[in-house]
């Protein structure tokens, strides 16, 4: 075999092994979080995205998202590493959609990241049962 098929042979296999690792990346580890945002009266309130945003300075955490359904059920997503969030604390904020009645429903304190009460810590086992009460300035 000459010196320049081995050469070649060489950074095939280099650029194929580095594929093979980034490919392999899965980026960091994320747990399920799941819960309920209801209202007054235990009541769900569909169409609205939960945001959690890192507390602090967290330099792995990042923002993770979810949307209610009609029984004001989410499931958080951090994209575009998919369901899951990365543990650590967070700040809780409510996203009402445009044009539904939880626009009119989700007091300001809850859709400003700045002004929330709402902190949650996420552990490395997730969190299952997560419930979102806009009665309480505590999360449960």
């Amino acid at each position: 075999m000459s010196v320049r098929v081995r050469r070649v042979l060489c950074a095939v296999t280099v650029v194929a092994c580095c594929a093979v690792a980034a490919g392999c990346s899965r980026g960091p580890a994320l747990v399920p979080v799941r819960g309920t945002l209801v209202q007054g009266g235990g009541k769900p309130l569909p169409d609205v995205m939960i945001q959690l945003a890192p507390d602090g300075d967290a330099a792995d955490a990042k923002v993770a998202y979810g949307h209610t359904d009609a029984a004001g059920a989410f499931v958080m997503q951090t994209l575009p590493n998919g369901e899951g969030v990365i543990p650590g604390t967070y700040r809780v904020a409510l996203l009402p959609a445009d044009g539904t009645p939880a626009i009119r429903l989700v007091p300001g304190k809850f859709r400003d990241l700045e002004q929330t009460p709402w902190r949650v810590t996420v552990p490395p086992t997730g969190l299952d049962g997560l419930k979102l009460d806009m009665t309480q300035d505590t999360v449960k």
